[in-house]
Protein backbone atom coordinates (compact mmCIF):
# COMPACT_ATOMS: atom_id res chain seq x y z
CA UNK A 1 0.00 0.00 0.00
CA UNK A 2 1.70 2.85 -1.08
CA UNK A 3 1.44 6.37 1.20
CA UNK A 4 -1.27 7.99 -0.97
CA UNK A 5 -3.76 4.89 0.27
CA UNK A 6 -2.67 4.71 3.84
CA UNK A 7 -3.69 8.48 4.37
CA UNK A 8 -7.04 8.27 2.74
CA UNK A 9 -7.51 4.84 5.53
CA UNK A 10 -6.35 7.18 8.25
CA UNK A 11 -8.86 9.68 6.71
CA UNK A 12 -11.59 7.35 6.50
CA UNK A 13 -10.85 5.67 9.85
CA UNK A 14 -11.04 9.38 11.58
CA UNK A 15 -14.55 10.40 10.21
CA UNK A 16 -15.89 7.41 11.55
CA UNK A 17 -14.57 8.37 14.91
CA UNK A 18 -15.87 11.94 14.58
CA UNK A 19 -19.43 10.52 13.36
CA UNK A 20 -19.91 8.22 15.80
CA UNK A 21 -18.61 10.73 18.53
CA UNK A 22 -21.23 12.87 17.43
CA UNK A 23 -23.82 10.63 16.57
CA UNK A 24 -23.31 10.03 20.75
CA UNK A 25 -23.23 13.16 21.84
CA UNK A 26 -26.67 13.71 19.98
CA UNK A 27 -28.25 10.70 21.70
CA UNK A 28 -27.06 11.91 24.88
CA UNK A 29 -28.49 14.79 24.78
CA UNK A 30 -31.97 14.07 23.34
CA UNK A 31 -31.74 11.27 25.65
CA UNK A 32 -32.08 13.69 28.16
CA UNK A 33 -34.64 16.30 27.12
CA UNK A 34 -36.42 13.20 27.21
CA UNK A 35 -36.02 12.76 30.32
CA UNK A 36 -36.10 15.78 31.88
CA UNK A 37 -40.06 16.42 32.81
CA UNK A 38 -41.62 20.37 31.48
CA UNK A 39 -42.76 22.25 34.32
CA UNK A 40 -44.57 25.44 34.51
CA UNK A 41 -42.71 28.31 34.73
CA UNK A 42 -44.48 32.47 34.61
CA UNK A 43 -43.13 34.42 31.78
CA UNK A 44 -43.44 38.58 30.94
CA UNK A 45 -46.39 39.10 29.02
CA UNK A 46 -44.84 42.42 28.06
CA UNK A 47 -42.14 44.60 29.61
CA UNK A 48 -42.46 44.94 33.00
CA UNK A 49 -41.01 48.79 34.58
CA UNK A 50 -38.65 48.60 37.50
CA UNK A 51 -40.20 49.24 40.97
CA UNK A 52 -43.58 48.24 39.98
CA UNK A 53 -46.10 45.98 41.05
CA UNK A 54 -46.71 42.30 39.54
CA UNK A 55 -50.03 41.14 38.90
CA UNK A 56 -51.72 37.88 37.24
CA UNK A 57 -52.40 39.65 34.11
CA UNK A 58 -48.62 40.62 33.15
CA UNK A 59 -47.78 37.26 33.55
CA UNK A 60 -48.31 33.77 31.24
CA UNK A 61 -47.78 30.41 32.20
CA UNK A 62 -45.78 28.38 29.81
CA UNK A 63 -43.99 24.72 30.56
CA UNK A 64 -40.13 24.28 29.68
CA UNK A 65 -38.46 21.21 30.51
CA UNK A 66 -36.82 21.24 33.88
CA UNK A 67 -33.04 21.24 32.56
CA UNK A 68 -33.91 24.67 31.16
CA UNK A 69 -35.64 26.61 33.86
CA UNK A 70 -34.25 28.81 36.78
CA UNK A 71 -34.12 26.73 39.48
CA UNK A 72 -35.60 30.48 41.00
CA UNK A 73 -38.52 30.63 38.79
CA UNK A 74 -41.90 30.97 39.31
CA UNK A 75 -44.84 28.40 38.63
CA UNK A 76 -48.09 29.68 39.59
CA UNK A 77 -49.67 33.13 39.68
CA UNK A 78 -50.45 33.32 43.22
CA UNK A 79 -46.68 33.50 43.89
CA UNK A 80 -47.04 37.09 42.98
CA UNK A 81 -48.64 38.29 46.20
CA UNK A 82 -47.09 41.63 46.65
CA UNK A 83 -44.07 41.14 44.33
CA UNK A 84 -42.36 44.41 43.01
CA UNK A 85 -40.09 44.50 39.70
CA UNK A 86 -36.21 44.65 40.92
CA UNK A 87 -35.54 45.62 37.81
CA UNK A 88 -36.82 45.88 34.53
CA UNK A 89 -38.35 42.46 33.13
CA UNK A 90 -38.67 42.69 29.44
CA UNK A 91 -41.57 40.74 27.52
CA UNK A 92 -40.88 37.11 27.64
CA UNK A 93 -38.28 36.74 30.11
CA UNK A 94 -38.61 34.20 33.26
CA UNK A 95 -40.00 35.28 36.14
CA UNK A 96 -38.05 34.50 39.22
CA UNK A 97 -37.37 35.16 42.91
CA UNK A 98 -34.17 37.12 41.79
CA UNK A 99 -35.52 39.90 39.37
CA UNK A 100 -38.51 40.13 42.18
CA UNK A 101 -39.14 40.97 45.90
CA UNK A 102 -41.78 41.54 48.49
CA UNK A 103 -40.03 43.78 49.82
CA UNK A 104 -36.89 45.71 48.12
CA UNK A 105 -35.81 47.06 51.72
CA UNK A 106 -34.10 50.76 51.16
CA UNK A 107 -37.04 51.72 48.81
CA UNK A 108 -38.65 53.02 51.54
CA UNK A 109 -41.93 53.99 49.44
CA UNK A 110 -42.87 50.42 49.45
CA UNK A 111 -43.30 50.21 53.01
CA UNK A 112 -46.23 53.47 52.57
CA UNK A 113 -49.55 52.14 52.89
CA UNK A 114 -51.44 52.93 49.50
CA UNK A 115 -53.09 56.00 49.70
CA UNK A 116 -50.97 57.83 51.95
CA UNK A 117 -48.18 60.56 51.41
CA UNK A 118 -44.59 60.88 53.40
CA UNK A 119 -43.75 64.29 54.05
CA UNK A 120 -41.12 65.51 56.22
CA UNK A 121 -40.14 68.82 58.04
CA UNK A 122 -37.74 70.24 59.87
CA UNK A 123 -37.23 69.73 63.09
CA UNK A 124 -34.47 70.84 66.15
CA UNK A 125 -33.76 69.41 69.80
CA UNK A 126 -37.49 70.97 70.70
CA UNK A 127 -39.64 70.68 67.97
CA UNK A 128 -38.68 66.81 68.07
CA UNK A 129 -39.24 66.54 72.05
CA UNK A 130 -35.48 66.26 72.55
CA UNK A 131 -34.89 63.45 69.73
CA UNK A 132 -37.03 60.88 71.67
CA UNK A 133 -39.35 60.78 68.64
CA UNK A 134 -39.05 57.00 66.79
CA UNK A 135 -40.57 55.57 63.66
CA UNK A 136 -43.68 54.53 64.46
CA UNK A 137 -44.69 56.75 67.01
CA UNK A 138 -47.72 58.85 67.20
CA UNK A 139 -47.62 62.76 67.28
CA UNK A 140 -50.20 65.75 66.99
CA UNK A 141 -48.85 68.66 65.01
CA UNK A 142 -49.35 71.96 66.45
CA UNK A 143 -48.85 74.98 64.50
CA UNK A 144 -47.84 78.66 65.93
CA UNK A 145 -48.65 81.21 63.35
CA UNK A 146 -46.71 84.34 63.31
CA UNK A 147 -47.41 87.24 65.32
CA UNK A 148 -49.15 90.05 63.59
CA UNK A 149 -48.95 93.39 64.84
CA UNK A 150 -49.95 93.29 69.03
CA UNK A 151 -51.71 90.10 68.70
CA UNK A 152 -50.52 87.23 71.09
CA UNK A 153 -50.16 84.54 68.51
CA UNK A 154 -52.01 81.10 69.54
CA UNK A 155 -51.13 77.82 68.92
CA UNK A 156 -53.46 75.56 66.90
CA UNK A 157 -53.27 71.29 66.60
CA UNK A 158 -53.63 70.74 63.15
CA UNK A 159 -52.85 67.21 63.08
CA UNK A 160 -53.87 64.53 65.66
CA UNK A 161 -52.70 60.93 65.87
CA UNK A 162 -50.43 61.11 62.98
CA UNK A 163 -47.91 57.87 62.46
CA UNK A 164 -44.26 59.24 62.37
CA UNK A 165 -42.63 57.21 58.95
CA UNK A 166 -39.34 58.13 59.47
CA UNK A 167 -36.75 59.89 61.52
CA UNK A 168 -33.72 61.55 59.79
CA UNK A 169 -32.93 58.50 56.93
CA UNK A 170 -34.58 56.06 59.15
CA UNK A 171 -37.67 53.64 58.99
CA UNK A 172 -36.66 51.33 61.61
CA UNK A 173 -36.55 52.97 65.37
CA UNK A 174 -32.71 53.40 66.25
CA UNK A 175 -31.13 50.34 68.66
CA UNK A 176 -29.97 51.45 72.13
CA UNK A 177 -26.68 49.19 71.94
CA UNK A 178 -24.89 49.31 75.07
CA UNK A 179 -26.42 51.24 77.39
CA UNK A 180 -24.24 54.01 79.18
CA UNK A 181 -22.90 53.51 82.99
CA UNK A 182 -24.98 54.79 85.34
CA UNK A 183 -25.55 58.30 85.98
CA UNK A 184 -24.43 58.94 82.92
CA UNK A 185 -26.67 61.61 81.22
CA UNK A 186 -28.01 60.24 77.72
CA UNK A 187 -27.15 61.82 74.58
CA UNK A 188 -29.94 62.57 72.13
CA UNK A 189 -29.72 62.08 68.82
CA UNK A 190 -31.60 64.78 66.96
CA UNK A 191 -32.36 63.99 63.39
CA UNK A 192 -32.55 67.64 60.96
CA UNK A 193 -36.36 66.36 60.19
CA UNK A 194 -38.88 63.77 60.51
CA UNK A 195 -40.94 62.24 57.88
CA UNK A 196 -44.68 62.23 58.74
CA UNK A 197 -47.73 59.24 56.77
CA UNK A 198 -50.23 61.46 56.07
CA UNK A 199 -53.34 61.99 54.06
CA UNK A 200 -52.78 63.98 50.46
CA UNK A 201 -55.20 66.41 51.99
CA UNK A 202 -52.93 66.89 55.09
CA UNK A 203 -49.91 66.87 53.25
CA UNK A 204 -51.35 70.12 51.64
CA UNK A 205 -52.33 71.65 54.84
CA UNK A 206 -48.40 70.09 56.66
CA UNK A 207 -47.12 72.20 53.59
CA UNK A 208 -48.81 75.58 53.76
CA UNK A 209 -47.78 75.73 57.86
CA UNK A 210 -44.79 74.65 57.44
CA UNK A 211 -44.07 77.22 55.32
CA UNK A 212 -46.25 80.14 56.84
CA UNK A 213 -45.85 78.90 61.18
CA UNK A 214 -43.88 77.21 63.56
CA UNK A 215 -44.04 74.11 63.85
CA UNK A 216 -44.18 71.63 66.92
CA UNK A 217 -44.32 67.79 67.56
CA UNK A 218 -46.11 66.46 70.72
CA UNK A 219 -45.76 62.95 71.15
CA UNK A 220 -48.68 60.38 72.00
CA UNK A 221 -48.34 57.63 74.33
CA UNK A 222 -48.76 54.57 72.95
CA UNK A 223 -52.35 53.55 72.30
CA UNK A 224 -53.25 56.52 73.23
CA UNK A 225 -56.33 57.82 71.33
CA UNK A 226 -57.98 60.39 73.36
CA UNK A 227 -59.26 63.55 70.67
CA UNK A 228 -59.05 61.39 67.84
CA UNK A 229 -62.83 61.79 67.46
CA UNK A 230 -63.21 65.62 67.57
CA UNK A 231 -63.06 67.18 64.37
CA UNK A 232 -60.49 69.75 64.11
CA UNK A 233 -62.04 73.75 63.12
CA UNK A 234 -59.11 75.49 61.58
CA UNK A 235 -59.26 78.58 59.07
CA UNK A 236 -56.36 77.85 55.89
CA UNK A 237 -55.99 81.73 56.69
CA UNK A 238 -54.85 81.30 59.98
CA UNK A 239 -51.53 80.00 58.49
CA UNK A 240 -51.12 82.54 55.75
CA UNK A 241 -48.27 85.27 55.60
CA UNK A 242 -49.21 88.47 57.65
CA UNK A 243 -50.86 90.82 55.43
CA UNK A 244 -48.75 93.28 54.15
CA UNK A 245 -49.01 96.76 56.37
CA UNK A 246 -51.59 99.16 55.12
CA UNK A 247 -50.02 101.99 53.32
CA UNK A 248 -49.37 105.06 55.12
CA UNK A 249 -52.51 107.94 55.49
CA UNK A 250 -51.10 110.84 53.28
CA UNK A 251 -49.83 113.37 55.27
CA UNK A 252 -52.48 116.66 55.37
CA UNK A 253 -51.01 119.28 53.13
CA UNK A 254 -49.98 122.10 55.02
CA UNK A 255 -51.46 125.24 55.69
CA UNK A 256 -51.21 128.15 54.23
CA UNK A 257 -49.46 130.76 56.21
CA UNK A 258 -51.57 133.39 57.66
CA UNK A 259 -51.25 136.10 56.08
CA UNK A 260 -48.64 138.95 58.28
CA UNK A 261 -50.80 141.68 59.88
CA UNK A 262 -50.11 145.10 57.93
CA UNK A 263 -48.16 147.68 60.09
CA UNK A 264 -47.68 151.37 59.16
CA UNK A 265 -44.70 153.64 60.80
CA UNK A 266 -46.46 156.49 59.88
CA UNK A 267 -49.69 157.71 62.25
CA UNK A 268 -52.38 160.11 61.12
CA UNK A 269 -53.82 162.38 63.30
CA UNK A 270 -57.75 162.84 62.44
CA UNK A 271 -58.47 165.88 65.09
CA UNK A 272 -58.87 163.74 68.09
CA UNK A 273 -58.67 159.96 66.76
CA UNK A 274 -55.02 158.76 66.38
CA UNK A 275 -54.82 155.81 63.70
CA UNK A 276 -52.64 154.13 61.21
CA UNK A 277 -53.47 153.78 57.34
CA UNK A 278 -54.83 150.20 56.47
CA UNK A 279 -53.76 149.02 52.57
CA UNK A 280 -56.57 150.88 51.42
CA UNK A 281 -55.17 154.01 52.53
CA UNK A 282 -57.69 154.43 54.74
CA UNK A 283 -57.55 155.19 58.67
CA UNK A 284 -57.84 152.30 61.20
Amino acid sequence: MNKRNTLLVVAAILAAGAGLLTFNYLSAANKRVATSPPRPVLVAVADIPAHSSINSTMVNVVMRPSSDVDPSALSSPTDLSGDIALGPIPAGATITSSNTSKDEGPAVALHLIRGMRALSIPVDEVRDVSGLIQPGDKVDVIAVPPRVGSAAPSASIILRDITVFAVGGAVEPQTTGTPPPPGTPPTPNVPRSVTLEVTPSQADLLAMADLNATLRLALRAKGDRSGTTQDLVFSTQTFAAPPPAAPAAPAAPAAHPARPTWSSPVQIIDGDQIGEPDNSGSTR
